[in-house]
């Protein structure tokens, strides 16, 4: 105990992205039943109650993630749930939405450079951007659609695997994609 240090509140993030509201329900719960125990011992209110983020975001057609909308509904009812259980009276809840609310506004538009064929195997169209400006993929496999911009309308039939311009055997950034002929 220090007197001049004051717990305002507790914080917690799960990580990204999370596909499912059940890991923040199961956090929720395991946290404000500490808080509770806190207040029981040593007084302690709650006053500010922090989730975190990691909402999913769409960046495949195969990776979608539930609507903000039901986030946002789930994680209210546990909160009001439990800090009325707890006596915890009505902390400020915090969430930190990032990419749930901005990643559809943007793209990474970058220039074909170098293209390599390897017969039978990998045809790969080097870009001029990769792990460098977005090092998800190589960090930890995080998946991408792409597209060529000057050819969008037409028929996607080359499969490539898209590469950065890195000197790095890891510098890929989508791998075996349908793009239209580059």
């Amino acid at each position: 105990s220090a007197s001049n240090l004051n717990l305002l509140g507790l914080h917690f993030h799960l990580g990204s992205p999370i596909f499912e509201t059940k890991p923040y329900e199961m956090a929720i719960e395991l946290v404000l039943r500490l808080a509770g125990k806190i207040k029981q011992k040593h007084g302690f209110q709650l006053g500010e109650f922090s989730i975190g983020g990691g909402f999913a975001v769409q960046y495949t057609l195969d990776s979608k993630g539930p609507a903000v909308a039901h986030y946002a509904q789930v994680i209210g009812d546990k909160v009001k749930s439990l800090i009325s259980q707890m006596g915890l009276g009505t902390p400020r809840l915090i969430i930190e939405p990032g990419r749930a609310i901005v990643a559809q506004a943007g793209i990474a538009l970058y220039k074909v450079g170098a293209i390599k064929e390897i017969p039978g195997i990998r045809k790969y169209v080097c870009v001029d951007g990769g792990m460098s400006d977005n090092i998800r993929p190589a960090l930890y496999g995080a998946k991408y659609e792409a597209l060529a911009a000057n050819k969008a309308l037409e028929m996607e039939d080359d499969k490539v695997t898209i590469a950065g311009k890195l000197c790095e055997s890891g510098d890929i950034l989508v791998r075996d994609t349908n793009l239209a002929s580059v």
